[in-house]
């Protein structure tokens, strides 16, 4: 996995009140992603909680798949927050609000 990926991935469980509570998940050293706890601590979370957790864990691994449909229920903060964070991992590590874009 590239820099950019992990990068992101602690960007958003730094950033996402749901995901913060787990950083713990994260060994960016090691390369690994606890998945397996992830996924059995979303078991009762909403759609949109999840959706963040399924963008990590797209950038974990492309085998897991994201709707991208979803970004339409989320409120403009997580919205806000998504787009940075597509933006940080598709822009070689820009992160928008730094160039003013999204400001």
């Amino acid at each position: 996995m590239h820099i950019r990926e992990w990068n992101t991935i602690s960007f958003i469980f730094s950033e996402h009140p749901k995901l913060r509570k787990y950083a713990y998940c994260i060994d960016k050293h090691a390369g690994i992603l606890n998945t397996i706890e992830l996924i059995r601590v979303s078991k009762s979370w909403s759609t949109t909680e999840k959706f963040f957790l399924d963008f990590v864990l797209h950038l974990y691994s492309a085998n897991n798949k994201i709707d991208l449909t979803l970004i339409d229920k989320l409120d403009d903060k997580n919205r806000r927050l998504i787009f940075r964070a597509i933006s940080y991992r598709f822009n070689n590590g820009i992160d928008l609000d730094e160039m003013g874009e999204l400001a």
